[in-house]
């Protein structure tokens, strides 16, 4: 197979200004069926074609595009944006499919029982195919508009993707034999045909299958091997009675075929309505605002305004836009607080969740191809419900999801989904060290429970308990809710008394709602904790260090954070930076912060005078603090005489460490913080210690210290 190449392009420049740019780079590149490139025999004015200047894009996309064809026959699309910051570009190379070749006969999806069942999947599989082949064309047609539908709305409501995404995605796009206008919109379905869908239809049959079994179990002899990889496998007919099976399948009427396969239902969450209220905003809003708070509920309202103005400063096109775009889309969270005083309550609660879930899987298909999102998580508060999606349906999805969550049937599958989470904790057990080490964090620091604490707790666990848990969780709770995008007071006043009607709850005292609580380590301590890996044959190790260095609010804290992470930082250096340093304002912190980075990686790396130049611009550009402050800031900036010592690192503080024994112990003598954690995780070498409280953690391989 020849190869074939397309090129994807988007920068800053508009799209006159880059195709020179694009022919030089793309010069020495060649497709093999374009004669050799006119450049290299006699220059011609016209060295590079325009195929189309008018693509097909959605309300949002405010960039401009250009198709060109280079002498070179390649193609290269070009897209100006004004607000990227990045340039980007990809090449696309197609050669071909490893599923064309007679050594890759297939792909296999590998299940624990697949071994056992895949032919039943298969019958039920031709049991399927006979449904569809059964339909009429009118239900194909109707299920045909709604996806059809469904993929106008999403496209005109599309969002920019970043420069890196956009190019590697339409590079994909630019093999296909479409039209080019179409390059931003080949998803879209434009028009019925059932002729091609029947045809597609007689293809699949019993007598035109290749089936694929990939198992660790199969006892098969192997006579064959693939030649990339070396993977042995076998390649034989199907059996006769199998056929039959197929067959018989194939040819099911209504009464044959399993009782629960049929056409998916007319979508109900397809939205219909896209207005949104327009109200003037002077300033737009930085930070939601409470619009109610009482003993069960307290809202949030955050009103989602864009606004977006395209100006081109390299050349005289002129794109401006000072209208707003109104988007339809609506987010919600609600974080149902109740107390998860044990580790069994804490499975419990996960359990629940994976079974709310696994109810929600089928009935709420429909919502998903509509637009509309929706996640249940466990939180160390409580649950935590995320629905998302076009503001007209999104109400019925959640009064959905909250009915599911208090009536639906737990004892149906409880024995499935129990048996995926557990085999869900074990393989938490199984991961990189690496992986293992935040859950490490949050046990020792934090009032989280270990993976085996949980564990331990789910063989008790039966649908009963979690039945009469759910009764219980449900009846009493307080409800945190933001309501995001493009609503209003009524609105978000509307979804918090749905919530109280479906759940009518009695409202949980402020003493007993939890809060996110960390350990708070007395000054100068040090303990150690290390644990032995339950995957012997793993051979790597992992290592994590956490300092305690006060609430996460303090901005000289989490300024001294970032300053020790950086290479070759001393105590003496910092100390100096930080006692010149005293924002009060966390957006000038965070900004003084990045300077201070840049000019610290800058010293380390040799070329401190030419950044410090630029940390000092940067800082009189910010005008984050006052006169006095900025000075301060850019006399440490400054290089200084010294004879060296800067770059040491201090050794040892002194402390002499304890190794943890026992987790609740150690927990049980330390003292709560009554708020948000205020632990912050850094990337430090054990060669950077500071004379706070630390705690190592030591996750290793059986029988070897990290």
């Amino acid at each position: 197979m020849e190869p074939w190449a397309s090129v994807p392009t988007m920068l800053r420049e508009c799209a006159q200004q880059t195709e020179p740019w694009s022919e030089s780079l793309l010069r020495e590149l060649r497709s093999p069926e374009a004669p050799l490139a006119p450049t290299e025999a006699a220059p011609g004015p016209n060295k590079v074609t325009l195929m189309t200047e008018t693509l097909e894009v959605s309300s949002l996309d405010d960039r401009s595009y250009r198709v060109i064809l280079l002498p070179n026959g390649l193609e290269a699309l070009l897209a100006h944006d004004p607000d990227a910051d990045m340039a980007s570009a990809s090449l696309n190379v197609g050669v071909g499919s490893f599923s064309d070749d007679p050594d890759m006969p297939g792909v296999a999806h590998a299940l624990k029982h697949g071994l056992k069942n895949y032919w039943e999947i298969v019958v039920i599989f031709f049991q399927y195919l006979s449904l569809l082949r059964e339909a009429p064309a009118t239900a194909q047609a109707r299920i045909f508009e709604e996806r059809k539908r469904m993929g106008d709305i999403n496209f005109n409501f599309e969002k920019k993707s970043s420069p890196e995404q956009f190019t590697r995605e339409v590079s994909d796009c630019m093999q296909q034999p479409v039209p080019r206008s179409w390059l931003l919109s080949i998803n879209k379905l434009r028009n019925f045909d059932p002729e091609a869908i029947r045809s597609c239809l007689d293809s699949l049959r019993p007598d035109n299958v290749l089936i694929t079994v990939v198992s660790r179990n199969i006892t098969d002899k192997w006579d064959r091997k693939e030649r990339w990889c070396g993977t042995e496998y076998s390649l034989a007919p199907i059996s006769p009675d199998k056929i039959t099976k197929m067959r018989t399948a194939f040819s099911a009427t209504a009464r044959d075929r399993m009782a629960a396969l049929r056409l998916p239902p007319s979508n109900g969450f397809i939205p219909a309505k896209f207005e949104v209220k327009k109200t003037p905003i002077a300033v737009p809003a930085v930070a939601p605002r409470i619009v109610r708070s009482d003993d069960l509920a307290r809202t949030w309202l955050l009103v989602c305004l864009y606004k977006y103005k395209r100006t081109c400063t390299t050349c005289d096109h002129v794109f401006k836009k000072d209208d707003s775009f109104w988007v339809p889309r609506d987010h919600v969270t609600v974080l149902f607080r109740d107390p998860l005083p044990s580790a069994a309550s804490t499975a419990k609660a996960r359990l629940f969740r994976d079974l709310v879930n696994d109810a929600l899987a089928e009935d709420s298909y429909g919502a998903t191809q509509a637009g509309l999102d929706y996640k249940l998580l466990l939180d160390r508060r409580g649950l935590e419900l995320h629905v998302s999606g076009y503001h007209d349906k999104l109400p019925a999805l959640l009064e959905h999801i909250l009915i599911r969550m208090r009536d639906s049937d737990l004892e149906g599958r409880f024995a499935i989904v129990k048996e995926q989470l557990n085999r869900h904790y074990h393989n938490l057990l199984l991961e990189e060290p690496y992986r293992q080490l935040d859950g490490f964090r949050r046990w020792l620091t934090t009032d989280n429970y270990h993976v085996p604490e949980l564990l331990a707790e789910l063989p008790g666990i039966t649908a009963e308990t979690t039945t009469e848990f759910r009764r219980k969780l449900l009846s009493q709770m307080h409800m945190e809710i933001l309501v995001h995008g493009n609503l209003d007071e009524q609105d978000a006043s509307t979804l918090t008394d749905a919530l109280q009607t479906i759940f009518k709850p009695r409202a949980l005292e402020k003493p007993q709602r939890p809060t996110l609580r960390s350990i708070v380590f007395p000054p100068g301590s040090k303990y150690l904790f290390e644990d032995v890996l339950q995957e012997p044959g793993n051979v790597d190790h992992a290592t994590a260090v956490c300092v305690y260095v006060g609430n996460w609010k303090d901005h000289r804290a989490t300024l001294s954070i970032h300053l020790v992470a950086q290479p070759r930082s001393d105590a003496g250096r910092i100390s100096e930076l930080l006692k010149g340093l005293d924002l009060e304002d966390e957006a000038a912190t965070r900004a003084a912060t990045e300077v201070l980075q840049a000019a610290l990686s800058a010293e380390a790396h040799g070329d401190g005078a030419q950044d410090t130049e630029r940390a000092r611009a940067s800082l009189l550009s910010l005008a984050i603090a006052e006169e006095g402050k900025v000075a301060v800031l850019i006399e440490a900036l400054l290089p200084k005489e010294h004879d060296g010592s800067s770059a040491q690192s201090v050794p040892n503080n002194g402390i002499t460490p304890v190794f943890i024994k026992d987790v609740h112990g150690f927990k049980a003598g330390l003292q709560y913080t009554p708020a948000t954690e205020p632990f912050k995780q850094s990337g430090m070498n054990h060669g950077i210690q500071m004379d706070l409280s630390t705690i190592d953690f030591f996750p290793r391989q059986r029988g070897k210290m990290s």
